[in-house]
């Protein structure tokens, strides 16, 4: 068996120790666990004592009277973190990111499966594609509006003992959903890959099977000759999944509707924020030959740099040699943005061919003479920008925990900062001084009973002696706050560390909260299109927050509307769907400017 953890990634072995990765993602070297290890039902599911052949000795505990379990050694719980790559025992308190499931890998092979192709919801007609399908927090299987208990509903029924069946049955809380593969290969009104173009009737056929199939009725002879129309116009199995994009599904429930629509509203948007990101490199081109020349070099010697080649629908991760392998955490970037493009990749041109050179640190190491992506960067550096590591690693905001449920109007008027103490290195002088940004502002706010700023992830320290100093400092000495309790603020502060706080504007964006922006020469690749005063209010003093607490004390829901509106943006924007359609003409885009050259 294997373990799945809370966020819906596996834990697998890598340099020694434990990372846990995306089940869409390569998983070279899964974490084995024995289904003897777990608790016996039939001994009241008693904490079990175990050694475990990679682990060593552990207790494993029931969590429940379900499938999930909690591991623990030495007295520490093992966690998988949402923002770490890393799984270790490292916890005295077992709540959710400390709780796992253990699968076998042929339920990991019919997750992989779901998530990887476009069904049909037979019961609803409703037609799920990859971008909609995910694994949630807390063990859930999202397809689009249907959300499955994978702890309770695994193993799936499936029409044969394949690891790919082109029918599965799924438990769900209303029943079951019946869940038809719809790709071309498998579709049931279509066995063949070619067909004689030149015969209308055929086409005639091919469009009207797929109406009744997907629409569940007869369609005006309008509409049938639009659709052998785009048949016509592209051949084979492109032209088949265009038709099966293009058709509404019968009944198909309210919000499946509703998270179709911002597709077409985006799609301009997401074309000029990517035109604005290769524009200078079609004034001054650079040979396909010379930069894919200079990518090689960089991989080769270069540790948070990582080349991914893009050919007729596929997306590899280029080996690097010994010398420059990526650290943990730098791997599982590279493998998050490497799941990113291969979902990526079903949005390209079949015949799509390129390659592409990123920066996986806060900051490109070398300056880019040819053209590299990067997910942060200064203004007008001409590296260009992919979505920011933070969708990947949050996956995409869609957990229960950046769910802010609480109203602008029950929220206190008060302003909060939790983060990390980064923002540069750290030694006496500077912790004495407090002169980086964070801590200056740290200082400023320390006991302002309406400003909550502290600093409990101390790191980037030059010497122990410094590390003290920190350690005593009253705002480093709270706890971590997690997002639903800072949710309980009107006001979220972002603040620049070591480059731009990438889920923090974000989750701030998402919530019903103000977004409060200090002012940054950083920049994420969705930052032009934020309007301050409308999606935020910025900030460029300390003392500016003090007097925008002082004016909503004076009016109370004086800048709701910024709240609503910033939440407008992100659910329109910063979403799972608009990251991969950026992504696809960025990448487009990038492409012809060095077939430009």
């Amino acid at each position: 068996m294997l373990l799945l953890t809370w966020h819906g990634t596996i834990v697998c072995l890598q340099d020694g120790g434990l990372v846990h990765s995306p089940v869409t993602g390569p998983l070279p070297n899964k974490l084995p666990f024995d289904g003897a290890l777990m608790p016996s039902p039939l001994a009241g599911n008693r904490p079990r004592e175990a050694t475990h052949p990679d682990l060593g000795n552990i207790t494993v505990a029931a969590v429940g009277a379900g499938r999930t379990i909690k591991i623990k050694q030495n007295g520490f719980w093992l966690c998988a973190e949402n923002y770490q790559p890393i799984v270790r025992f490292d916890r005295t308190e077992a709540a959710q990111w400390e709780t796992f499931l253990p699968i076998t890998e042929a339920e990991l092979a019919s997750l992989q499966h779901i998530l990887a192709h476009r069904w049909i919801v037979r019961n609803t007609r409703a037609v799920l594609r990859p971008g909609s399908l995910r694994l949630s927090e807390g063990f859930w299987l999202s397809l689009s509006s249907f959300n499955v208990d994978i702890a309770s509903a695994l193993p799936f029924s499936k029409d044969d003992s394949s690891s790919t069946p082109s029918r599965l049955t799924i438990p769900h809380a209303n029943g079951k959903l019946e869940l038809i593969l719809a790709e071309p290969a498998a579709s049931p009104f279509l066995t063949m890959t070619k067909w004689p173009f030149g015969a209308s009737r055929t086409l005639q056929q091919i469009a009207l099977a797929a109406h009744r199939h997907v629409t569940s009725r007869e369609p005006a002879q309008a509409e049938l000759d639009e659709d052998v129309e785009l048949l016509r116009r592209n051949k084979g199995a492109a032209g088949l999944s265009l038709l099966l994009e293009s058709l509404p599904a019968a009944d198909a429930p309210p919000r499946e509707a509703a998270a179709m629509a911002p597709e077409a509203e985006t799609n301009g948007v997401m074309l000029a924020w990517a035109m604005r990101e290769v524009a200078p490199w079609h004034f001054s081109p650079v040979r396909r030959a010379e930069a894919e020349a200079v990518f090689t070099r960089l991989n080769d010697n270069h540790r948070l740099m990582a080349l991914y080649r893009f050919s007729g629908g596929n997306v590899t991760l280029a080996a690097k040699p010994a010398g420059a392998a990526h650290e943990a955490g730098i791997a599982h970037r590279a493998s998050l943005y490497l799941a990113h493009f291969q979902s990526v990749a079903a949005l390209l041109p079949p015949a799509f061919e390129t390659a592409i050179c990123i920066g996986l640190g806060d900051m490109l190491p070398v300056p880019p003479t040819v053209p590299l992506f990067c997910f942060q960067k200064e203004h007008g550096a001409r590296s260009l920008l992919m979505p920011d590591i933070d969708f990947m690693l949050s996956n995409f905001y869609e957990g229960e925990s950046f769910i802010d449920t609480n109203r602008y109007m029950q929220k206190s008027a008060t302003a909060v900062f939790a983060g990390a103490t980064t923002g540069g290195r750290i030694d006496v002088e500077v912790a004495r001084n407090k002169s980086t940004p964070r801590l200056r502002a740290a200082a400023y706010f320390d006991g302002n009973p309406r400003v909550d700023f502290r600093l409990p992830g101390i790191t980037q320290v030059a010497s122990p002696e410094a590390q003290t100093m920190l350690e005593a400092l009253p705002f480093c000495q709270k706890p971590r706050l997690p997002w639903q309790q800072q949710f309980r603020s009107r006001f979220v502060i972002s603040i620049d560390g070591n480059g731009a706080t990438c889920s923090r504007v974000a989750v701030a964006l998402h919530s019903n909260s103000v977004l409060l922006k200090y002012d940054s020469n950083h920049v994420l690749y969705y930052f032009g299109g934020l309007q301050p005063w409308l999606h935020y209010v910025p900030v460029a003093a300390d003392s500016d927050i003090e007097r925008i607490l002082d004016l909503e004390s004076r009016d109370p829901a004086f800048f709701e509307q910024i709240a609503a509106a910033g939440r407008r943006f992100a659910r329109t924007y910063l979403n799972r769907p608009a990251t991969q359609r950026y992504t696809a003409a960025l990448l487009q885009l990038y492409s012809a400017a060095l077939d430009a050259a």
